[in-house]
């Protein structure tokens, strides 16, 4: 009688537990160490500072894919460094003054407002962003990035007291 008794409870007992499950909560004021670097991380620093450098994708990728532009086109590789855009670090390095800039890395903290607008729905190619083949990002990562970005007076790199220097070098 006891077992059968046990096993009256185990149906509300799953239901409990799947209530906790899904995507986490989205912080009100995320912060780049935390919630947005590994967002960028997975879904951009392929093409935007992995390695240290920028790499555009020139081929097509996938069956049907449309041409991608090449970057010996001088127009795509104008736009291209005018963004400079390193998403695995939040603040810029370089002399990003001088003209030409000189080894120059535009961090994630200076395009925030731009990152969280490319990755929305409404986003068109070539600005959407991570380009096709490449799923869109989900509602709730979106969601960090719009929140992140809304900062002010800017985005933050780190709600710890003590944050990891390599990722904020100049404090939270």
């Amino acid at each position: 009688m006891r077992r059968l008794a046990w096993f009256s409870f185990l149906p509300a007992a799953v239901v409990v537990l799947a209530a906790g499950c899904g995507s986490p909560s989205v912080p009100a004021q995320p912060a780049y160490d935390a919630d947005v670097r590994p967002i960028l991380m997975a879904h951009c620093v392929r093409c935007h500072g992995a390695g240290g450098s920028l790499n555009v994708p020139t081929e097509p990728t996938g069956p049907n894919a449309p041409t991608l532009p090449s970057i010996s086109d001088s127009s795509v590789l104008m736009s291209f460094d005018a963004l400079n855009l390193y998403v695995d670090q939040y603040d810029s390095t370089g002399d990003c003054t001088s003209n030409p800039p000189s080894n120059c890395k535009q961090g994630a903290e200076i395009f925030a407002t731009t990152i969280a607008g490319t990755v929305h729905a409404s986003a068109k190619p070539p600005t959407a962003m991570p380009p096709a083949p490449a799923p869109r990002l989900d509602d709730w990562a979106i969601e960090i990035l719009d929140n992140w970005s809304n900062e002010k007076p800017k985005p933050v790199c780190s709600n710890s007291p003590d944050p990891d220097n390599t990722i904020c070098p100049n404090g939270p």
